[in-house]
């Protein structure tokens, strides 16, 4: 979901701002939890909507996990889906957590994915990354040093090629590997892992259409913390 441009005007900032401030008054008081189901959705769309619209969101991820953890396995008592289940619930929140994705975060992280989603294999559907790709960084969150697996996870990679979704793989996993020389431990050969992964970040740049280039917003930042000028 993505905000239109006219819900950047005054007034409807303003209502927005009015609509998330009475909402969060009543999804932090008792009668919350008297229809948690419908208290979940709507928290999760109230982060997604603050997200977009700039208002300070990741606080309330305590709070969402509470009321999701007390559900029974399937939250709809209607259509079993597995967009309903608890686990899907969770994994939405879990990539909502990564503070990886998060720039000038000021709560806590709650690593929902490192503790209850993590483990499983394929490809997770909204990120198009593999889930063992996810399982590493959920724990680079936790600054824990997974620069092997990560290495492990690049080595298994096919050479480098125009296949797009391998690029992408590639991308976040050098994105990681940096990440974790800021943040963990040096790397060996950081300016080659820079120069590498600006060259993906181009490369994916050129290939990527507009409307899909988010994808890059991550390596990006984390390449440009460490290129002071770069030539097109």
């Amino acid at each position: 979901m993505a905000l239109h441009v006219q819900c950047c005007r005054v007034s409807s900032l303003a209502s927005v701002d009015r609509a998330i401030t009475e909402t969060m008054h009543f999804l932090t008081s008792p009668s919350a939890n008297s229809n948690p189901k419908v208290s979940v959705f709507t928290m999760i769309l109230l982060s997604q909507i603050s997200m977009r619209a700039g208002y300070t969101w990741t606080h309330q991820l305590p709070r969402i996990l509470s009321l999701l953890l007390a559900l029974p396995d399937n939250v709809s008592a209607a259509v079993e889906t597995d967009a309903c289940s608890q686990l899907n619930l969770l994994e939405i929140l879990g990539r909502l957590d990564m503070d990886v994705w998060i720039v000038g975060r000021r709560s806590e992280a709650v690593h929902i994915w490192a503790t209850y989603c993590s483990g499983r294999e394929g490809i997770e559907k909204t990120t198009g990354l593999p889930r063992p790709l996810l399982d590493l960084i959920a724990r680079l969150s936790r600054n824990e040093d997974v620069a092997d697996e990560l290495q492990e996870l690049l080595l298994g990679l096919p050479p480098e090629s125009d296949d797009y979704a391998s690029n992408v793989h590639r991308c976040f996993i050098l994105t990681a590997l940096l990440q974790l020389h800021s943040r963990v431990r040096p790397m060996p050969g950081v300016d080659l892992l820079i120069k590498n992964l600006l060259d993906m970040v181009r490369r994916l740049h050129a290939a990527t259409d507009a409307r899909h280039q988010r994808v890059l917003i991550w390596p990006a930042y984390v390449v440009g913390c460490y290129v002071r000028e770069v030539k097109d």
